[in-house]
């Protein structure tokens, strides 16, 4: 007589996918809530309004993560009857023993899960429902709320279960429950080769140190003034042209902002911790840096040539184009699936990070594209710890090579950049000059439209000619020390405001002749003094709107 066996229930893992999802979700609130409700640039009740929106959709996402957790209760039943859990999509909750025909291991980017194939019924279609997506004929079981040891345990119970029926699927599930083993097994391993990423996190450590230096330092906390960014070291065309070889490094450590930084350092932990294990410290070293050279490089051909490039963007590229080519290149010795959802998880978040690169402003995708292309060679040239006696042989020799590669790349790449169109340190300096000429234009208005009032029409023509001619002078060199970008939007108010001070100069300086019979001066030519007047009006109206636009389009966004 057969013994049945006893239903056995699995429970969600502490160590799982959606627990430390979780963790990170509450851990990350304190920052994230109170820095997108300070970039909000509200009043304080908008500000308020939006902090306890942020706060509803990261109560709703542990909502979410807490029912897949199942809140204490089992997640999985199984039984004389079939599978239960509330994990299962659509209304049923249950899969009987004998409905499943087919099973299998499947991932998508962010979690495995079981697969099964079950007999279509009238009630039961193979094909997905309109108004929910869901196929009731092909149930997938998420594992990501379980850790690799009850996703091992859960698969061998489920095979136990075939086994009991003499189902021909026992055998499917044992080949699942062997590769999920060996994928466990790989990752142990993997994780054996360096126990602590320390270098990773220490390079973590570093861009978020020097970024709160930067902070420090006036730089603002959503974003910092690009002269700000130029003075701490930002790559830039013309700096590096005079020679400034250095920031081609330094711009790889500097971050504009919290989400700037942030973005990296996650996606930094995601493919550096892998990486690190797979070359070790002092080959990973070389990836990060050397993508990151190559990355500020090609950026000199692009987007350095006008504005400030910095990020670690371009070594975060240059660590996971690594990792794609050491799965790659090994892909035949890896477990299947680890090596397939790795290169094409990878693959997705490349192809979907240089659209997104392409698609959006302000964000510099050479340094992507030269920090991925250099990441990827130096790890074709470097060895990986799969094989250790082939690595402990060849790793020294490897490693020169690809020093060389990555300096000698970057050098090459460099020196054949186009010839920047404009000097940025000048350009950021016109800022001030452009400022300071403004408010000096500014003040001597305001003098002479206060001393009409006070002095006599000769008092006020000798004014003109010691005081405000000459201010007037001054003010015209302080324009004509501003360099701007020719698409720079305040090009047109220089212009204007240039041309203003031409003809003030001229107004003032025109000669003025007595009234017979009167102590009243006129104008020479009175003509002249009239268009000159016109065209002051013109002029003024144009500044008023252009300096509208611009505050316009500076507000914070």
């Amino acid at each position: 007589m057969n013994e049945t066996l006893p239903a056995q229930d699995f429970h969600a893992s502490s160590t799982s996918y959606h627990a430390k999802s979780r963790r990170w979700l509450w851990w990350s609130a304190p920052l994230s809530i109170p820095y997108l409700a300070y970039t909000s640039k509200g009043s304080p009740a908008s500000q308020l309004v939006t902090a306890a929106i942020v706060l509803g959709v990261f109560a709703l996402i542990d909502f979410f993560l807490r029912r897949s957790l199942g809140n204490g209760k089992a997640l999985v039943i199984l039984d004389d009857q079939g599978i239960r859990s509330p994990l299962l999509p659509g209304r049923e909750k249950q899969i009987a023993w004998p409905d499943i025909v087919g099973m299998s291991l499947t991932k998508d980017p962010s979690a495995k899960q079981i697969q099964f194939e079950l007999a279509e019924t009238p009630e039961r279609k193979d094909r997905r429902k309109f108004w929910n997506g869901v196929n009731e004929a092909r149930p997938a079981l998420p594992l990501a709320s379980f850790d690799a040891a009850t996703q091992a345990a859960l698969l061998q119970a489920i095979q136990r279960r075939l086994a009991e029926r003499a189902s021909p699927l026992a055998g499917q599930a044992s080949e699942i429950s062997r590769e999920l083993s060996q994928e466990n097994e790989f990752q142990e391993t993997l994780k054996a080769l360096a126990p602590t990423p320390w270098l990773t996190w220490l390079l973590v450590a570093g861009n978020v140190a020097i970024w709160l230096v930067t902070l420090g330092l006036g730089g603002g906390l959503a974003h910092s003034a690009p002269d700000k960014l130029l003075t701490w070291g930002g790559n830039a065309a013309s700096a590096v042209q005079q020679g400034e070889w250095w920031r081609l490094l330094s711009a790889t450590f500097l971050h504009s902002g919290l989400m700037h930084v942030a973005m990296n350092m996650i996606g930094l932990v995601a493919a550096g911790v892998s990486v690190e294990r797979i070359y070790g410290q002092r080959l990973y070293a070389i990836i990060y840096l050397g993508a990151g050279l190559m990355g500020s490089a090609l950026s000199l051909h692009f987007s350095a040539q006008k504005a400030v490039s910095v990020g670690a963007s371009g070594a975060v590229f240059g660590v996971t184009g690594a990792l794609l080519v050491a799965v790659l290149q090994h892909r035949d010795k890896l477990p299947k699936a680890f090596s397939k959802q790795t290169s094409s998880s990878l693959g997705i978040f490349i192809i979907y990070a240089l659209l997104q690169g392409f698609s959006k402003p302000g964000i510099d995708n050479a340094a992507h594209i030269g920090g991925l292309l250099g990441g990827c060679l130096l790890a074709w040239v470097l060895p990986e710890k799969f094989d250790l006696a082939h690595f402990t042989l060849t790793y020294r020799r490897r490693a020169m090579l690809a020093i060389v590669l990555a300096l000698g790349g970057t050098a090459t790449v460099a020196a054949f950049a186009p010839h920047a169109p404009i000097d940025l340190k000048k350009a950021m300096a016109s800022r001030e000059n452009f400022a300071q000429a403004m408010d000096s234009f500014n003040r001597i208005v305001q003098t002479i439209q206060h001393e009409q009032k006070k002095f006599s029409e000769k008092e006020l023509d000798e004014r003109a000619k010691t005081i405000y001619v000459p201010a007037f002078r001054q003010t015209m060199v302080q324009f004509d020390q501003v360099v701007l970008f020719a698409d720079d939007p305040r090009q047109p108010l220089l212009k204007d405001m240039r041309r203003t001070s031409e003809l003030m100069l001229e107004l003032l300086e025109m000669p003025e002749i007595a009234q017979p019979g009167s102590d009243k001066l006129q104008p020479a030519d009175p003509a002249r003094v009239a268009a000159i007047e016109a065209e002051l009006q013109e002029i003024s109206a144009r500044v008023v709107k252009l300096t509208a636009t611009l505050k316009k389009s500076a507000a914070p966004r």
